[in-house]
């Protein structure tokens, strides 16, 4: 009860009131590391990523098996800055459930922000195979595509750009006719716009 009632008080941006409610769950169950996940949420939401990254660490140290923390702390790590501990958190949540798109696309972002576009590259396209109606993954897709078209231009290599861009060009249209982006995914995807 308390964790619901802590969940909603988030979503109503009263977060003393979701911390009380939550550390009211923590006293009954200290061992449940779904509590941490949810007070990581609330210092995110507040704009405290060290604490949402500190609360991850303690959620994983009592459930080395919770994915979704493994990926939320590696978005957090990679808010701030840390893309080798955001790669080893989102390819960790991957080994424990490698079924979730969403996972794939976070650690694309960890490879692009440490230059390796081929690797961010095949977890777009293995991310889009577990899940093609993904527009963020599209997008995202036609935006590695343009770039390297824009590198093959470079080399003058023009015909293959022209396919690349074309390519890019149709997962952009099918992206737009898809609902809209997350939040925190079109904020990647202008991240690496930017």
């Amino acid at each position: 009860m308390f964790i619901n009632k802590g969940i909603a008080e988030r979503h109503l941006a009263r977060f003393t009131d979701a911390k009380l409610s939550l550390q009211a769950a923590h006293n009954l169950m200290p061992k449940d590391a779904s509590i941490y996940v949810n007070l990581a949420n609330v210092a995110n939401d507040e704009k405290k990523p060290a604490d949402a990254e500190s609360l991850l660490s303690l959620a994983i140290a009592l459930d080395s098996t919770y994915g979704l923390a493994y990926d939320y702390r590696g978005n957090v790590r990679y808010e701030l800055g840390d893309f080798p501990g955001a790669l080893a958190d989102h390819s960790a949540a991957i080994r424990l459930e490698p079924r979730l798109a969403g996972y794939l696309y976070d650690r694309a972002g960890d490879y692009r922000s440490l230059g390796k576009k081929d690797s961010a590259l095949a977890d777009l396209w293995a991310a889009a195979k577990l899940d093609p109606t993904d527009p963020d993954v599209m997008s995202s897709q036609g935006l590695s595509l343009a770039e390297e078209a824009n590198e093959l231009v470079d080399l003058h290599l023009t015909k293959e750009a022209q396919a690349k861009w074309q390519k890019a060009i149709d997962l952009y249209e099918t992206s737009l006719g898809l609902p809209r982006m997350t939040e925190g995914r079109a904020a990647v995807v202008e991240g690496w716009l930017g």
